[in-house]
């Protein structure tokens, strides 16, 4: 199996190279005919975040390009329920993707909670620890 690098996703949802959306689409539904995935890691969901937050894009429509992207078959997706729910939290409290994510890593992992200088941590439920 593959690993999807961040390029691969963002051809998908900005389409901004028409020849590499072509080559991705086609490869893309090659692996569905034969029931093949592409691994698709945390790292690289949240670089094509950063990516889409520097082309201005708004938060609830990162959050939703991407939740179809976690949603496709041919996508092998590292802890996708933790990152779906950290795209929903990113767009409803507003606060960084990482910080989202952490926030679930924390209560999923049964941590006692998440210590950071970052105030968006006490805006998600889970306890805060400030140094």
């Amino acid at each position: 199996m593959l690993v999807a690098d961040a390029n691969i996703i963002m051809r998908l949802v900005v389409d901004d190279d028409p020849m590499q959306t072509y080559r991705v689409k086609a490869l893309l539904h090659k692996l569905e005919q034969s029931r093949g995935q592409l691994a698709l890691t945390q790292l690289v969901v949240a670089e094509c975040v950063w990516v889409l937050e520097s082309m201005k894009r708004p938060r609830q429509v990162i959050a939703e390009l991407l939740e179809a992207v976690l949603s496709m078959d041919v996508f092998k997706v590292e802890e996708k329920e933790r990152m779906e729910r950290a795209l929903q939290r990113y767009a409803e409290h507003r606060v960084d993707f990482v910080d989202a994510y952490l926030a679930g890593a924390s209560e999923e992992s049964g941590h006692t909670g998440v210590l950071s200088f970052d105030k968006d941590i006490g805006k998600l439920g889970v306890h805060w620890v400030r140094p």
